[in-house]
This record gives C-alpha cells, structure tokens and sequence, in this order.
C-alpha cells in the first residue's frame, strides 16, 4: 500500500489547509475517504513517499476508527471492499524530498538606533533565609 503526503483543503475552504507530510502521511485509500469527507478537488498535491504490507481489509478497519463506519460504507461498501492500494501510474517509489525546515519562533525585531538601549532585566534578589518565628506568650489574660 502506498502512502502519500498531501495537502487538504478542509470542508474545501482555502483558508484552512493541512499538510499531511512524511513524518505523518496518508494512506492512498485514505485519499478516496478524505475526498468524500471535504469535497473532491479538496486533496491535492500528492506524491507517494514510501510503501508497506498491509491488507484491504486491515486497511479498511482502520479508517473505520478513524472516520467512522458510515463515512466508509459509502466509499468502500461491503465485507471485501475494492481499495485501491497504490497510486495509479507509479512504478517506483521516489527518495523523499527534504521537507524545508519549519519555524517555529517568530524572529526578533530590528530595533534599528534602539537596540543598543536595550539592557538585560535585572536579576530577582536572592531573598533573607527562612528564620523560625518565636512564639510570644503575653502574660495579660
């Protein structure tokens, strides 16, 4: 069975695109599935990126915990479904491509005359040693 990286358009919003990459591919029938579930044109940019053993019904079961029975009766009916297992027109598996690196922290703005200004924030003081309380006892009742 072939998995893919691609991209999904959800409830075929161009705003609100996932990228399903290497490290977390989908499976080519899963492809069909999502197509079902977020329009037609919504899955796109496929490439398969590695392929494994695995059984059509195995793979079906699988999506069913996924994306619920329902959904995959009207994509695969039946207790022997027709799954495609691998992408249609691919002979061999191309090496993956390395994915760009993603950036995770916003970059530190250009202070430009001012950040020569800037100085670290000055330490918290260490504070006094805890010192047991003497209880006062007063004579006065």
């Amino acid at each position: 069975m072939h998995l893919c990286t691609a991209k999904i358009m959800l409830a075929g919003d161009s705003g609100q695109i996932v990228w399903r990459q290497a490290d977390n591919p989908v499976s080519w029938p899963e492809i069909g599935v999502i197509q079902m579930a977020h329009g037609e044109d919504a899955v796109f940019d496929i490439e398969v990126v590695a392929e494994i053993e695995a059984t059509r019904y195995g793979e079906k079961q699988r999506l069913v915990e996924i994306y619920g029975r329902d959904l995959l009766e009207l994509v695969y009916p039946g207790r022997a479904p027709a799954l495609e297992m691998t992408m249609p027109g691919v002979n061999s598996i191309p090496k993956p491509k390395k994915q760009r690196p993603v950036r995770t922290v916003a970059p530190q703005p250009n202070l430009g005359r001012f950040s020569g200004n800037i100085k670290a924030p000055d330490p918290i003081p260490a504070g006094e040693p805890y010192k047991d309380e003497v209880e006062t006892q007063s004579d006065t009742v």
